[in-house]
């Protein structure tokens, strides 16, 4: 792999965002809430335990998100629709689902303050898997103009913890896995990113303190 040589000296810190901007770990609970809530108010008359099973069940057999096509993604919501019962119609779902997790799903704002700093003292960027309705709400956490790069899974289609992904970063970038920080909760993406010679920490956005110690190391 080729590497931009004006480049070399520099250093890049990605952040997550579910679990490290969203309170994701701790408060998984808050988004199945949101997720209930939005469903309902669409019509869904199951039980939770059952829009749980079929939710889950769509969700899994299909990576939504690494669809980058808005009508493929409306076509698979039409599908969760006819099995669960509500009305799935794209832009009321999505309007109503931002709305929901915004004001259910606690955030860690001092995180995400922190991660739109470093731009000052060397390149910065987000990483994160999502589906095209959640960009709506990503940019209500992360201001996208704080950060010098934005990658999101959905847009590149394909997702972590695929090595494509980070070797793909790697050659956007111009820089070698060794010039990079990942910040993530998820143990598998950081298992992925490792494996591919990035630095990484493996933290919440409940650990700022960890999170700033390894940004700290990893500039000095």
């Amino acid at each position: 792999m080729c590497y931009n040589k004006d480049m070399e000296n520099d250093k890049i810190v990605i952040f997550d965002w579910g679990g490290i901007a969203i309170d994701l770990e701790n408060h998984a609970e808050k988004y199945r809430e949101a997720t209930l809530k939005t469903l309902k108010t669409l019509g869904c008359k199951l039980s939770d335990e059952e829009i749980d099973v079929k939710w889950r069940k769509h969700r899994e057999t299909s990576d939504i998100n690494a669809i980058a096509d808005v009508e493929e993604l409306k076509s698979w919501l039409l599908s969760c629709g006819e099995d669960l019962g509500f009305d799935a119609d794209y832009d009321n779902f999505t309007t109503i689902f931002e709305n929901n997790v915004l004001e259910i799903v606690p955030r860690h704002k001092e995180v995400a303050d922190y991660a739109g700093s470093l731009k000052n003292r060397c390149k910065n960027g987000i990483l994160s898997n999502l589906a095209i309705f959640h960009k709506n709400i990503i940019s209500q956490h992360y201001n996208f103009e704080d950060f010098d790069k934005v990658y999101l899974s959905y847009e590149l289609g394909m997702s972590k913890p695929d090595h494509k992904i980070y070797q793909y970063i790697e050659k956007d970038l111009g820089l070698p896995p060794d010039k990079i920080l990942f910040i993530d909760d998820d143990e598998k993406n950081i298992i992925g990113a490792r494996e591919c010679g990035w630095h990484v920490c493996h933290a919440t956005g409940h650990e700022l303190d960890k999170i700033k110690s390894s940004v700290e190391d990893f500039l000095a």
